[in-house]
């Protein structure tokens, strides 16, 4: 007898299980942009030096106050900031200044480098004498250990050293003919193009 094929709804196992829907999409990072123009503060960690530093090298900074974009804080004070050197010369033996020119290169947000584009700072100097012993508040007993001081302390050594002179702004520092931008020197730029700043999504 001839097999005929039984009617009726499939076996269990074979019918497909409803589709789920997919998952919702995770929220997409957020970009916030720092327009050119903005001012940009920054702490010097390394000391810039006219005598040996080069053209080209890069140095540590922090950022002195942060990068904000409406109430929104894009980039914190602290922040990972190098500085390039562009310009270093050491005045001659009769004639000439030391000079020193610095812009920012790059920050650090989140494990990300940012390339950034901004004017630079200059800083001159003139030949030993009174004028320069007066603007930067060094006597002459100072003055004689001020390369030790600058060139091997950060922090406490430096504010020691230089005492009242110390603060906000430019900290120059001469020995001789060669000009340095010692560590906690605090330097301002101005951004020449915007840079944009993707954040983790809001929780």
């Amino acid at each position: 007898v001839a097999n005929v094929p039984t009617s009726g709804a499939p076996p269990a196992e074979a019918v497909a299980p409803p589709s789920q829907p997919p998952p919702p999409l995770p929220p997409p990072p957020r970009k916030f942009t720092i327009p050119e123009g903005t001012d940009v503060r920054v702490q010097m960690i390394d000391t810039i030096d006219s005598k040996t530093n080069q053209p080209g090298e890069t140095f540590q900074a922090s950022l002195d106050s942060p990068l904000v974009s409406g109430s929104q804080v894009v980039v914190p004070k602290g922040a990972n900031v190098t500085v390039k050197l562009l310009e270093a010369k050491t005045s001659g033996k009769f004639k000439g200044q030391s000079e020193l020119e610095v812009a920012l290169d790059h920050i650090v947000l989140k494990g990300k480098s940012y390339p950034l584009s901004s004017s630079s700072v200059q800083e001159v100097g003139k030949s030993r004498g009174k004028e320069t012993a007066k603007k930067t508040g060094l006597g002459a007993a100072i003055g004689a250990g001020i390369g030790a001081i600058a060139g091997g302390g950060k922090g406490a050594a430096i504010g020691a050293g230089i005492g009242a002179g110390a603060g906000a702004g430019s900290q120059l520092i001469m020995k001789g003919k060669q000009v340095k931008i010692p560590s906690e020197t605090k330097l301002d730029f101005r951004l020449s193009a915007p840079v944009t700043f993707t954040l983790p999504p809001k929780e």
